[in-house]
């Protein structure tokens, strides 16, 4: 609400529609499809007459169902077409910043093993990624799965070539 109210005060109208797509997102993993519902119509109100897909095309993955339910047919095809592109230019852009994930690790995977083997604790590989504790947690436990390894002095030794 408060990020809402700044954007309009300043009147940042590109503010405002983000505002707008991430406190949709924000509902919508706590189940409140109706708040959801209503910021997610403000922001498309804000930006399909001017056929300004981008915000919905970088946040499609956490809009989800929320976006095909509320937005008209002929937007969300170009909306969906975008996302395609636009998530196909960050697999590129990933591939020539690591264009050689060992062990099979996905990108996001490499990066928080690379961030243990610095020691860094759970907290603070979720502040530096910008993710959660668990979502570290997480990925953390699947590199371990991947590597076979169970502690990390472990995954010190497999990486430290790396």
């Amino acid at each position: 609400d408060e990020a809402l109210a700044l954007a309009d005060a300043l009147r940042c109208r590109m503010a405002s529609i983000y505002a707008n797509i991430l406190t949709a997102a924000a509902y919508r993993a706590q189940g409140e499809t109706t708040k959801a519902a209503a910021a997610l119509k403000s922001a498309l109100d804000m930006t399909l007459p001017d056929l300004l897909y981008m915000p919905f095309a970088e946040n499609h993955s956490l809009l989800g169902s929320l976006l095909n339910d509320n937005c008209p047919a002929a937007a969300l095809n170009e909306i969906t077409a975008l996302a395609k592109k636009h998530e196909a230019g960050k697999a590129a852009i990933l591939r020539k910043l690591y264009p050689s994930l060992p062990f099979d690790l996905t990108e996001r995977e490499y990066e928080v093993a690379k961030l243990a083997t610095r020691h860094f604790s759970i907290p603070q590989i979720a502040k530096e990624l910008c993710i959660s504790p668990n979502t570290a947690k997480s990925y953390l436990k699947t590199v371990y799965q991947k590597l076979d390894v169970s502690s990390r002095p472990e995954l010190d030794k497999i990486l430290e070539n790396k």
